[in-house]
């Protein structure tokens, strides 16, 4: 029973350490798709979950018992932040400027300054590859 405590305890110590390495930008990028696939993982509880001391609260996923909404207590902020900040946000503007090296017309999402050059997607996407 000890080695068995042990054992996942070290091993949530090491999915904590491993996590904490991702930067938080990367935590809203994914924060939507967090939140379905934690509502997907109530759902399931409602409808296969272990009833554990009167509650029907815990998900059986063979190897490892977890309380979706445990996921809701992290994912529920980043989402109501995220979606906070994208409200705030209004249409991006973008400016018309002429291209460097094709002489096209290019919208780019920032004001052109004459001293230097702005390129149309294309011209970039060459540039970009031919390094």
């Amino acid at each position: 029973m000890l080695t068995r405590q042990v054992t996942r305890t070290g091993a949530a110590f090491l999915l904590m350490i491993a996590v904490a390495q991702i930067p938080p930008r990367y935590y809203a990028k994914l924060s939507i798709y967090l939140y379905i696939l934690g509502l997907i993982l109530l759902v399931l509880v409602e409808l296969f979950g272990d009833i554990s001391k009167g509650a029907q609260r815990w998900l059986n996923l063979g190897v490892v018992r977890i309380q979706p909404s445990e996921i809701f207590k992290v994912v529920m902020p980043l989402t109501c932040r995220d979606t906070r900040k994208n409200a705030a946000r209004g249409p991006r503007e973008y400016f018309t400027a002429t291209c460097a090296a094709c002489g096209g017309e290019a919208k780019v999402p920032f004001e052109p300054k004459s001293d230097r050059p702005v390129y149309c997607s294309d011209c970039f996407a060459k540039m970009r590859e031919n390094g």
